[in-house]
């Protein structure tokens, strides 16, 4: 500018500013004494007085303008819950998030961290370009950045997903911009699965050899319980539910067939690995929480066979009509053993396999118990069965199941977790004489047999009341016909010491450890710790023939508890001897004694 053809005389000039500039700093020296400074007075735009002296020129009156630095941007970190790439209603603000402020080169200028508002403002800029670099938190990803530029919308996300930039954002003096937002995002890299097994053992744990469960329906639910996702298992029994952002989930296990869920883990789900996770009942896991990226491949489900039973009672038929009538007594300590058919799928061959074996109770009642869907046969080991009933009819529940001859049951078709009850056997009830022989002898043929000889001693002691038979064992004749000759031994001994009162009862009804048939090892005719016991028993009923002939008659039934042929014979066994020369005239109330001679044999009876 200039101002000529002026008198002499005193002078302001009044500078004023162009749009928003400002006027710079003025000069500390008079307005004619320096070139190129400014003179303006930052708030008037007045320069100091100017003095001009006639014909006299000033050049060096100026005045310098300048950006304020009013200019302002910033906003939000958010966490965008749903992923939208907009910060909606009720969503979380991100605190403690590092925010650059970048020139239009992509040099730092400034740098903070947002408040707890999410927000951050960079203020006092001069007007320009610029840019915002946001950086994430712990394992969070930037969302999908909006299509607009930086400046054109409110709450949306103008950082980059890879770099965090924002575009340039120019602004003018004064300018400010609040719409420069962040949308942080869960990048879905969680993940939970494992694997569903057949827990064969039962413990509860997936162990080395088991079977995986193929086609095994396995849904994910969230917190509270909407199924999110699903898949069946593959050949290896696995499953995987992947690409999940963190929060916490549930795993709902389904069965397949009959199977059920096996004993849960007392630990949470992602606690230990190879156990089962699933509810017994429900086939839910406890919540299972994730952070971002964090894979849990712990939470397994095992499956059990569903589990029945089968049970029934060995009853003593009493009155002969082959059933189970009330008040009529069990048969106790009978081995009871549950078979299934081997390869051949028949029952009654050589390769039938033992499943399990139980005795019968104070009742005569059994119980197999946690059996898997199958086939079975059960099998009593006893004697003198009653008819078999296998028709279905108003008395299934108390009739004998049993065959005959065997003891075995027809094939019984048990269903997965089901109870099958009344799988009973009866046997006839042995009517004990009131007086003489029991008729032992008279008793059809039957094996095994095992005989004595002549050389045996029959004594009584009146005193002690002990009917006492020491003998020599000849042979063994085997149900199968197969003999089995002692005499080249000479060395096994049938003891049988029985308590009889002086009327010829058993004492208390019954003589225990009456029977010893046992290996004389060292032929020292007494038996020794060491020595091997055969078969031994308990006497049960006992009868005489005291007639006072030279050869007299005893019988006894015998219930045998062991010995290592105690599986050859019936749980009750007869011995019949006869004593040549003997003394006794049917009174037991003085001594008496003879020779014996007899066996030891299986007599169909298992209830007296």
């Amino acid at each position: 500018y200039l101002f000529d053809q002026l008198q002499a005389g005193s002078y302001q000039v009044r500078f004023n500013t162009v749009g928003d500039f400002v006027f710079t700093t003025a000069s500390s020296q008079p307005a004619e004494a320096a070139n190129n400074d400014s003179d303006a007075d930052q708030t008037t735009g007045l320069t100091d007085l100017i003095t001009l002296d006639i014909g006299e020129t000033d050049l060096d009156i100026d005045a310098g303008l300048v950006d304020p630095g009013t200019a302002a941007l910033g906003d939000t970190v958010f966490f965008d819950e749903n992923g939208n790439g907009l910060l909606d209603q009720g969503e979380g603000l991100v605190e403690g998030a590092l925010v650059e402020l970048l020139d239009g080169q992509g040099n730092v200028l400034d740098s903070q961290l947002t408040g707890a508002d999410g927000g951050y403002l960079f203020d006092q800029l001069q007007a320009g370009s610029y840019q915002v670099r946001f950086n994430t938190v712990g394992d969070f990803v930037f969302t999908t950045a909006s299509s607009q530029p930086a400046e054109a919308a409110n709450n949306d996300s103008d950082a980059d997903q890879t770099t965090g930039l924002t575009d340039l954002i120019t602004l003018d003096i004064g300018e400010t911009d609040l719409d420069i937002d962040a949308g942080l995002v869960d990048p879905g890299t969680a993940a939970l699965g494992d694997t569903v097994f057949f827990d064969e053992n039962g413990n509860g744990l997936l162990d080395q050899g088991e079977g995986l469960v193929e086609g095994a329906l396995v849904e994910l639910l969230d917190g509270q319980g909407n199924v999110l996702d699903s898949q069946l298992t593959g050949a290896d029994g696995g499953y995987l539910f992947d690409q999940l952002q963190a929060g916490s989930y549930q795993v709902r296990f389904n069965t397949v067939g009959d199977f059920v869920f096996t004993t849960a883990s007392s630990q949470p789900a992602e606690a230990a690995n190879n156990d089962s996770d699933a509810d017994q009942t429900t086939g839910l896991t406890d919540l299972i929480t994730l952070d971002i990226g964090e894979t849990d491949l712990d939470i397994d489900a095992g499956l059990v066979a569903q589990l029945g039973s089968i049970s029934g009672t060995y009853f003593c038929d009493e009155n002969g009509n082959a059933l189970d009538d009330t008040n009529e007594i069990g048969v106790a300590n009978r081995d009871v053993t549950l078979l299934t058919a081997g390869t051949d799928g028949v029952f009654g061959t050589a390769d039938d396999v033992v499943v399990a074996t139980t005795t019968t109770d104070a009742n005569g009642d059994y119980t197999f118990q946690d059996l898997e869907a199958d086939t079975y046969a059960v099998n009593i080991r006893g004697s003198g069965f009653v008819t078999q009933d296998v028709d279905a009819n108003a008395s299934d529940d108390i009739d004998s199941d049993v065959d005959q001859a065997t003891g075995t049951t027809d094939p019984i078709v048990l269903g997965a977790g089901e109870d099958i009850v009344d799988v009973d056997a009866g046997t006839t009830r042995f009517e004990v004489p009131d007086d003489g022989l029991l008729g032992i002898a008279n008793l059809p043929f039957s094996l095994p047999q095992l005989g004595f000889n002549n050389d045996g001693t029959t004594t009584y002691d009146a005193s002690s009341g002990t009917l006492s038979v020491d003998a020599t064992a000849l042979s063994l004749i085997n149900e199968d016909f197969t003999f089995q000759n002692f005499l080249p031994l000479g060395s096994v001994r049938v003891t049988i010491d029985l308590s009889v009162d002086q009327n010829g009862d058993l004492i208390g009804g019954r003589t225990e450890g009456a029977l010893n048939i046992y290996d004389d090892a060292n032929g020292n005719g007494v038996f020794d710790q060491g020595e091997t016991q055969l078969l031994t028993g308990d006497a049960i009923a006992f009868g005489f023939d005291g007639s006072g002939l030279s050869t007299d008659s005893f019988d006894t039934l015998i219930e045998i508890d062991g010995g290592t042929l105690a599986q050859t014979f019936d749980p009750i066994v007869g011995a019949h001897w006869s004593s040549e020369f003997s003394d006794f005239t049917g009174d037991f109330s003085v001594d008496f004694s003879g020779e014996a001679k007899g066996e030891v044999r299986d007599v169909d009876i298992d209830c007296i």
